[in-house]
């Protein structure tokens, strides 16, 4: 390797000359970078630690031998299958989730943001959530997103027909 020149040397010699006033503030610097690349690297660590604790206990928090998802309901054929497949001590549980705005418009004919819980396209489940009841009166879509009626809760549950669920937390 080649030997450093003269000028080298002096470039050196002058820095160092040159930082006598900002050493305290250069030192101040040069730690405040080591102390936040040692906490990126150990939040990042944290976060992997953390994923692969959750991943490995989700099985034991799960508590089933099988997971069955699809985003759309079952069909028949399918839970034909499940029900031979077990037996009477498992059990099956489903879970109530948010519709697309296309099957929204298909089976009720509303758009989402208007779907008014009477006169729908097709007869369908209608749930009623347990927690509207506090409510003296209940502002319900009336088929428009502009478009609402006042009911009372028993009311709306005798024209729709619904069941009253804890969907909520």
């Amino acid at each position: 390797m080649n030997k450093p020149t003269s000028n080298t040397f002096w470039l050196l010699k002058m820095a160092w000359r040159e930082s006598r006033t900002h050493r305290v503030k250069l030192a101040l610097f040069l730690s405040a970078i080591v102390i936040g690349v040692a906490a990126q690297v150990s939040i990042s660590s944290l976060r992997d630690n953390l994923t692969q604790s959750i991943d490995n206990q989700s099985k034991e928090l799960l508590g089933a031998d099988l997971e069955v998802r699809h985003t759309a309901p079952f069909d028949t054929v399918l839970n034909g299958f499940l029900e031979r497949r077990f037996d009477e001590s498992a059990d099956m549980v489903r879970f109530a989730s948010m519709a697309s705005a296309e099957d929204v418009k298909n089976i009720t004919g509303y758009t989402i943001g208007g779907v008014s819980p009477i006169g729908h396209l097709k007869k369908i489940e209608i749930l009623i959530d347990k927690s509207l009841s506090r409510f003296n009166l209940l502002f319900a879509a009336a088929g428009h997103p502009n478009c609402v009626f006042k009911i009372d809760f028993t009311s709306l549950i005798k024209i729709t027909n619904g069941h009253i669920e804890e969907i909520t937390e």
